[in-house]
């Protein structure tokens, strides 16, 4: 298994916390997409195109297994460790 960086973490961990996020496509060289993108090849996110120029970012049950979540739950925090 890939090694997570830790702007996937966070991006990974946010979803699982708050569900999932839609996300303009406009600038697409940010950070943010570029971190998408890392996590989408590597199974951890799936994007969709919920509107013209907005995504759906979702976070797979392999996303969730990478940082220690349940998978298949809906958001919640009760899986954070203080």
């Amino acid at each position: 298994m890939p090694q997570i960086m830790p702007q996937q973490k966070l991006l990974l961990e946010l979803l699982v916390i708050s569900g999932d996020i839609a996300v303009p496509d406009k600038p697409a060289d940010t950070t943010l997409w570029r971190t998408i993108n890392e996590c989408k090849e590597l199974g951890w996110l799936t994007v969709r195109e919920v509107t013209p120029g907005y995504f759906r970012v979702i976070v797979t049950d392999g996303g969730r297994r990478v940082i220690g979540a349940p998978t298949g739950q809906k958001p919640n925090q009760q899986w954070i460790k203080a």
